[in-house]
Parts: C-alpha cells; sequence; structure tokens
C-alpha cells in the first residue's frame, strides 16, 4: 500500500468572501458591488439585512469581512453569516463553519464548525460536502471516519468539485477507507485538475506510474465519458 504524509490531504478551508458578479440575476446591489461602489451598495443592503433578507445579511458579511466600504471586521461579519445561516442560507452556514474551525471572529469551536457544515451539505452544498468530508477524514470535531469521509467527498465530486475530486483520488491512492485503485484514483485527479486543481498534476504523474498502456485508456475514456455526462445534464 502506498503511504503518503498526511500533509498531501489538508483541510481545505474554502471561505467565501465574495458575492457573485455575474449572471443575468444579479440585484442591484451586486451590480452596484461589482463597479465598486459599496456606499450606495451599502444604503440598499442595510435595510435588506436588518429586515431579514438572508441573502442580504450574507453579504453584509462579506462587505464587513473584506471591509468593502465599511469598517473591516470579522467579528461584524461573523453576526451576520450567522444570522443568515439560520435562516437556511447555505452559503453562509458554510463559512459560519469555517469560522468556528480557525476561530475568526468568533471562538474557536469544532463542534460547531461541524453541525454548520453538516446543515450546508445536507442541502447539496458542495464546498460544505468537501469541508466536512475533510473534518471526517481527520477526526476534526467528530470521530474520524474514512467511510463518511468518502461519502460526502463523492457527493461533492459528483458535483465537480475539484478538491472533493482530488482527495476521492487520494482516498483511492492510500487505500484509505476503500480497497486501493490506483485506476479510480487517476479518474478523480485527472477530473480535479481539469476543473482547475492544478496540484492534482503531482498526483496524476505519480499514479500514472501504477498503470499500464489499458488501465490508462480506460481511465480517459472514463473522464471523457464523465465531460459527456455533465454536459449532457445541463
Amino acid at each position: 500500500m502506498v503511504k503518503l504524509a498526511n500533509k498531501v490531504m489538508v483541510l481545505l478551508i474554502i471561505v467565501f468572501f465574495s458575492v457573485k458578479t455575474s449572471g443575468n440575476d444579479l440585484k442591484s446591489y451586486e451590480i452596484k458591488i461589482q463597479q465598486g461602489q459599496f456606499q450606495n451598495a451599502l444604503q440598499e443592503i442595510i435595510p435588506l439585512a436588518e429586515s431579514g433578507d438572508a441573502y442580504a445579511q450574507y453579504t453584509l458579511g462579506v462587505m464587513h469581512a473584506n471591509g468593502d466600504g465599511i469598517e473591516q471586521s470579522y467579528e461584524n461579519a461573523f453576526g451576520w453569516y450567522y444570522k443568515s445561516a439560520l435562516q437556511g442560507l447555505s452559503m453562509a452556514q458554510n463559512i459560519v463553519g469555517e469560522m468556528y474551525l480557525i476561530g475568526q471572529g468568533t471562538t474557536k469551536n469544532t463542534r460547531k464548525a461541524v453541525a454548520f457544515y453538516l446543515k450546508a451539505a445536507n442541502q447539496g452544498f458542495a464546498p460544505a460536502q468537501l469541508n466536512l468530508g475533510c473534518m471526517y477524514k481527520d477526526g476534526i470535531g467528530l470521530d474520524q471516519d474514512y467511510q463518511k469521509a468518502i461519502e460526502w467527498y463523492q457527493k461533492a465530486a459528483e458535483q465537480n468539485e475539484p478538491g472533493a475530486q482530488h482527495n476521492l483520488g487520494m482516498m483511492y491512492y492510500q487505500g484509505a477507507g476503500v480497497k486501493q485503485d490506483f485506476l479510480e484514483s487517476y479518474v478523480w485527479f485527472e477530473l480535479a485538475f481539469q476543473n482547475g486543481l492544478h496540484r492534482s498534476i503531482e498526483m496524476i504523474t505519480k499514479t500514472k506510474r501504477f498503470l499500464n498502456l489499458n488501465q490508462l485508456k480506460i481511465a480517459k475514456a472514463r473522464t471523457l465519458d464523465w465531460d459527456k455526462n455533465r454536459s449532457a445534464k445541463k
């Protein structure tokens, strides 16, 4: 069985200190944020956030975290994220989990981090599924469970989350919680790389050494089929 240092599979903290800035469904204040008109945006956002609009609360949290037109404060950011998270916004739940994990803007609490990751993951939010998989893999805030880690990585990987695809590849490469399978690991590393995780190229190179030409052909065909199936579902 191939052994790798623990640092190869790291906990991927994906902090979304941003708001969506493209698409046809942008809110008027998002357009102002995109244009750098932060004060004008805040004039719209603050009343909405104070009246209980979950997405406005999330956005106000982002602006506090970044110091966009307002005093930079992780404490204030956490407060608005938390309000939004309690209303069920998965993006906010994921960030609240991340801030509890590292103690940013609030007291570090890994169990609460897990609880908020789980809320978002159960809604199908891929970054939270990835983070929850990492928590299970490393036994942070809960008992270590490779099987659970694989389950959550798989859910996120199927949504084309590259970090989850890479980590799933690592589980198969190491034989952690699953039978060691270099062909399977190669497929996931390749997909992660195609989805923009460039560090996966190192593992693609390493894994390729364990595959013969026929296995490589099969792996390449599987990645192509993945892309075709994804395109067909759109």
